[in-house]
């Protein structure tokens, strides 16, 4: 029996590093205000079919709306 349960943010830091060696790269994560399963799938989907997201698939993946240029000027 476990003493805690599992910290989800663990298990996506697991697979950003798998990710990351993976590809030797790693989507701008940071930026994101997406729920963490939703991460996780595609980072999983991307590591086991062994092709990494470029910005764009990963923008349209994750719903990433860019600011219209000079929103932040």
């Amino acid at each position: 029996m476990a003493l805690c349960d599992p910290n989800p943010e663990e298990d996506l830091l697991d697979l950003v590093n798998a990710y990351r060696q993976k590809f030797n790269d790693l989507p701008e994560l940071w930026a994101l205000n997406v729920p963490p399963e939703k991460v996780k799938a595609a980072l999983k989907r991307a590591i086991s079919n062994g092709r990494p997201f470029t910005t764009e698939e990963w923008e349209k993946e994750m719903n990433i709306v860019k600011p219209p240029p000079g929103a932040f000027t």
